[in-house]
């Protein structure tokens, strides 16, 4: 990874007192952080990700609250219609991959357009457009689910940590 283990949390730009300031966006812009961490399964650090992993830390640096796994994830927010054959999305929607008859294995955060930033093999960035050499078929084959998610559909982590507290 490019510099990655000097990297420290407070360079990343959080909003968790002021979580209404969530901004899909901002996926794009936390890109810069999690680019080139190794793929790691279960991996929730800067030591290694998962796909699920990248996108809850994401969440959770934006403030937010976020379920574990990708087929968890997948039932936030709202579905997204999309041309499975020049698939095309705003940035901070969620893309959610499966094999047919399969439960989702796979998510990834779009960045627009037809690209996707995700963690397979290490975190990177790809493409769903076969014109541009950062595409990979069998991701855009497994294609299967699109969420946009909103504010209203996330909890803050100051209340989820609230609740674990008064649950303990």
């Amino acid at each position: 990874p490019r510099g990655f283990k000097n990297w420290v949390w407070e360079e990343i730009p959080k909003s968790i007192d002021h979580p209404e300031a969530f901004h899909p966006e901002a996926f794009a812009r936390l890109k810069q952080y999690f680019s080139g961490i190794p793929y790691v399964w279960g991996g929730k650090t800067s030591a290694g990700l998962d796909c699920s992993g990248l996108i809850q830390l994401m969440f959770h640096q934006s403030g937010y609250s976020f379920p574990r796994d990708a087929w968890q994830q997948a039932e936030v927010g709202e579905t997204v219609d999309f041309n499975p054959e020049k698939p095309e999305f705003q940035a901070g929607d969620l893309l959610y991959f499966a094999r047919s008859g399969k439960k989702i294995h796979h998510v990834a955060a779009s960045l627009g357009g037809s690209r996707y930033f995700h963690a397979s093999e290490w975190t990177r960035e790809n493409d769903l457009n076969p014109d541009y050499a950062l595409f990979v078929q069998d991701i855009k084959d497994t294609l299967t689910l699109a969420k946009r998610i909103r504010t209203g559909h996330l909890k803050p982590l100051v209340s989820s940590f609230k609740e674990m507290i008064a649950r303990a």
